[in-house]
């Protein structure tokens, strides 16, 4: 798409997430952007997803529950959140 991958685009990424709301297939684990043109190239595309969202959930979940070990008192009433 001739657009820069940095990690630091939000507003690239933004225009990423609408496309794909919108019907796009658009790719981006770690080359740029592009177009997914293969049920090979969905699935990876996807197992990198599902790891990114295991990770920030597990990352996520020790926040809370270091808050609670640190801070019995006040207490958060959040719960952890699983993604398999």
């Amino acid at each position: 798409m001739g657009l820069n991958p940095n990690p630091n685009q939000e507003d690239l990424r933004a225009i990423i997430r609408e496309a794909i709301d919108n019907g796009e297939l658009i790719g981006s684990p770690k080359n740029g952007y592009w177009k997914i043109g293969t049920v090979k190239k969905l699935d990876d595309i996807l197992d990198s997803l599902e790891r990114r969202a295991i990770g920030v959930c597990e990352r996520r979940n020790n926040l809370l529950q270091n808050w609670n070990a640190s801070y019995p008192h006040d207490k958060s009433t959040k719960i952890d959140i699983i993604v398999s």
